[in-house]
Order: C-alpha cells, then sequence, then structure tokens
C-alpha cells in the first residue's frame, strides 16, 4: 500500500487524496461507481480518475460486458499470500492436535 502511495502522490498528484488510496485497498477490485460514491464525484470524473491510475500500471482495466473493473493486482498477491499462510497455519495446528490427541 505504500508503494501505491508514494507512486499516487508523485506521478497523479491531483487524483491523490487518502480517500481514493482507500478505494483503491478496499476491495481487490473497485469500478466507476465505487469511486463516484467514495469520492462524491461525477461518473465521468470517476472514470478519467481510473484510467489514469490505470495507465500508470496501478490497477488492471477489465471490461465485463458494459462495465469495467480495475483490478488492483498487488492486493491479490497480497490476499492470496495470506491465504495461503493462513492454509499453513491451519495444517500446522491440526498436526499438533492430532498429536496432542495420541499422546
Amino acid at each position: 500500500m505504500q508503494q501505491t502511495k508514494q507512486r499516487l502522490r508523485s506521478e497523479l498528484p491531483k487524483i491523490y487524496s487518502q480517500d481514493s488510496l482507500s478505494n483503491l485497498f478496499k476491495n481487490p477490485y473497485t469500478k466507476i461507481e465505487f469511486l463516484e460514491k467514495d469520492l462524491n464525484i461525477s461518473k465521468r470524473t470517476a472514470q478519467n480518475y481510473l484510467d489514469m491510475i490505470s495507465s500508470i500500471g496501478l490497477l488492471d482495466k477489465i471490461k465485463v460486458g458494459k462495465s469495467n473493473y480495475y483490478t488492483n493486482e498487488n492486493l491479490i498477491k497480497v490476499l492470496k499470500r495470506e491465504k495461503t499462510n493462513m492454509e499453513k497455519n491451519a495444517i500446522f495446528f491440526m498436526l499438533i492436535k492430532s498429536k496432542n490427541h495420541f499422546v
């Protein structure tokens, strides 16, 4: 999140705000309507912001039907790592529990 904040601040200072940054990390994806509501801006402005953020590589733009979704691949990677760590911890605790059960 810190790297995204720094890049957004330096490369798109007119767009940067704590609210815009929070919107990028609220979910693994965002869309125009989310930004429009969260920042209280027009639909066109929200679209411009997300397209600019996408143009510098912080989001990936995906068109599904008539809607555009903007995915935060860095956040998705973090969530996948966390899921893997949680799964490893669950297996570890299951092993400990089963060993204690048989002792």
